[in-house]
């Protein structure tokens, strides 16, 4: 946080493991007096559409941190919509599902 800023946005997946990982990590921003600024949840089939919005909110509330936890085919989805948004550019993603195949 003392690099790369305060203002958490977070985003899964809707299921035990994304919701659970986010509940710690609003812990832990709010202990270091941090923001959790959103907290979002997607189905696993999310709909394109469903992920547009949630980029177009990440882009308006311009978080410092983007904490992913969603996973399946949405996942690559929502980081090639990010990229296009010029979201990676400007704001850190954080994630515990994402693999070396999601990121190429």
């Amino acid at each position: 946080m003392a690099n790369v800023g305060k203002r958490f946005y977070l985003v899964g997946t809707r299921y035990t493991f994304p919701i659970e990982s986010n509940r710690v990590m609003m812990t832990l921003v709010t202990e270091r007096k941090g923001q959790v600024i959103a907290e979002r949840y997607v189905k696993l089939a999310a709909q394109r559409r469903e992920l547009e919005a949630i980029v177009e909110d990440i882009k308006t509330k311009r978080p410092d941190v983007v904490f992913c936890t969603i996973v399946g085919e949405a996942v690559g989805v929502f980081y090639d919509l990010c990229r296009a948004a010029g979201v990676l550019d400007r704001t850190v993603v954080a994630s515990l599902t994402i693999t070396e195949a999601e990121v190429a």
